[in-house]
């Protein structure tokens, strides 16, 4: 009975809890990607669950984001800062951008300049942003601000390896299906900009190498 759509032991629904939207989802995403739950209960005593997922598969936790409208996932555990900031935070010296926080020049780039770039509309290229979002990482010791398109929420996904026959992407560390259904490609920021910047700058007196 647990696992039918519908089922409650709630006395009362309220706007978000006791619909019996609950076990029945869990049970049909588990086996959508191959894997088995079961229950065994002994009255008086209690109930046990047992949650079997295939081998090479891991839940991890992520930050949903977007890029030129593509969703992707950015794992967690690299990201030492979040925030918005307004665009005259960013500074353009030459060729290169930084993020000025503080008495600090943060180099930084723009991940929709590369990734799914070839989706960006003419359009994308002059639209202005009242706020920019970024995510400071540490990249062997020293700081990077990478500034992402939106961030929509954080999640925990179940990663699948990445298959040996598609393209090789260093910074595609695995794939996944979100809870809406769609496909996203999970990225390491840390190994995105190890491929996009050669130099790191984080000075703090105030001057631009």
């Amino acid at each position: 009975l647990i696992f039918l759509p519908g089922f409650s032991t709630v006395e009362k629904v309220s706007d978000v809890s006791g619909r019996g939207i609950g076990m029945d989802a869990v049970k049909t995403y588990v086996e959508s990607i191959g894997g088995n739950l079961g229950i065994k209960t002994q009255i008086g005593k209690g109930t046990e669950f047992n949650l079997k997922l295939p081998l090479g598969m891991s839940v991890v936790p992520v930050i949903i984001a977007k890029a030129n409208n593509i969703k992707f996932a950015i794992l967690i555990s690299e990201v030492l800062e979040l925030k918005k900031i307004n665009p005259k935070e960013v500074i353009q010296n030459g060729n290169e951008r930084y993020y000025k926080r503080g008495n600090e020049f943060i180099k930084c780039i723009n991940i929709e300049d590369g990734l799914f770039s070839h989706l960006k509309k003419e359009s994308d290229f002059y639209d202005q942003k009242e706020k920019l979002s970024i995510c400071i990482i540490g990249q062997t010791g020293k700081l990077i601000a990478v500034q992402i398109g939106e961030f929509l929420e954080n999640a925990e996904i179940v990663v699948k390896e990445y298959p040996s026959s598609a393209p090789k992407f260093n910074y595609v560390s695995g794939i996944s299906i979100l809870a809406t259904g769609e496909p996203t490609f999970l990225i390491s920021l840390n190994k995105y900009c190890e491929k996009n910047t050669n130099m790191i700058v984080n000075k703090k007196s105030g001057e631009l190498w």
